[in-house]
Formats: C-alpha cells, structure tokens, sequence
C-alpha cells in the first residue's frame, strides 16, 4: 500500500489512523505525514493518539507497536 498523497509506504499504524480519522471503511490511506498535515496536527499528536485508542481498547490499533 502506498500513501494517496505522496506515494509513500503506509504501515499498520498509518492505515489504522486513516481509518479512524478518515473512514472506517477506506481503502486508500495515508501516512502519517499527509494525514498530520490533511488535520494540520503534529505527528507526535497522532501518535499519542493512536496510544490512548489502543489503552482504550480500540480494535484498529490492537497489536500495534507504538
């Protein structure tokens, strides 16, 4: 998979976080780069994000390594 923006690999997290911010259902994704800049937030923010999800128990980031 590669990013609907710049063309650059997606990883787990980065799929995880386009479905939780973007669309449940997406089939296209972006990394964490384009998907901070498409919310004009920092990365760091997205990923303590993907953590409070996972604490929470949220299925998409369950197993993820953050």
């Amino acid at each position: 998979m590669t990013c609907l923006c710049c063309g650059a690999a997606v990883t787990p997290l980065d799929a995880a976080l386009t479905k939780k911010f973007v669309n449940r259902g997406s089939q296209t994704y972006y990394c964490i780069g384009c998907l901070a800049k498409k919310f004009a937030v920092s990365r760091a923010l997205l990923i303590e994000k993907a953590r409070e999800f996972q604490r929470a128990g949220c299925a998409l980031f369950a197993g993820l390594q953050l």
